[in-house]
């Protein structure tokens, strides 16, 4: 998969680059999906690009930022009455 606004011309390891003036690649954590066929070593970038990000994340509950419930309301008035089985009951 190549940018359209790389030189197709070129035939090094760079012809697949995305210019250094696009500000969207400046992100790293930043994983852009275009249509169209990928080459071998492209798909084998991205499948080592996904197992070092799974291999980095924290395990499973190891404490983070995670809950198991919204800690979050809608403000404002609400009806009176919530069954207990009621996917808003509180």
């Amino acid at each position: 998969m190549t940018h359209p606004a790389t030189n197709t011309a070129n035939t090094d390891s760079t012809a697949n680059t995305v210019p250094a003036d696009n500000a969207a690649t400046t992100d790293p954590s930043l994983l852009r999906v275009e249509k169209g066929e990928c080459a071998p070593e492209e798909l084998a970038a991205v499948t080592a690009l996904l197992l070092a990000r799974a291999a980095g994340a924290p395990p499973a509950g190891s404490g983070g930022l995670r809950c198991s419930s919204a800690r979050w309301h809608r403000p404002g008035p609400t009806s009176g009455f919530r069954a207990p089985h009621s996917w808003r009951h509180r």
